[in-house]
């Protein structure tokens, strides 16, 4: 079950936003090797009927220092948000 259907990150750079679909969680993570702070945007597996297997994630990182903002998406509703938002303590 998917929490958004769309996320696309903005960043700071001219890099160009990353688009990540049937997004499940977005959650703090770390970089694999140097362990820098991450914001890993979680999609929902492929469905196991359709050749997909449930351990068939992929690792959508982001260094939250270069992220501008991020656009949530939930059916026709869009959401503006700011990467401090997410993970209000």
């Amino acid at each position: 079950m998917s929490k958004y259907d769309k996320v696309t990150v903005h960043f700071t750079s001219e890099t160009e936003p990353m688009v990540v679909e049937q997004v499940a969680e977005i959650a703090k993570s770390y970089f694999p090797g140097s362990y820098s702070l991450a914001v890993q945007i979680i999609g929902v597996p492929l469905d196991p009927a359709m050749g997909g297997s449930l351990l068939d994630l992929t690792l959508n990182l982001a260094d939250p220092s270069e992220i501008d903002y991020l656009v949530l998406q939930e059916g026709k509703e869009e959401r503006v948000v700011r990467v401090r938002d997410l993970f209000d303590e």
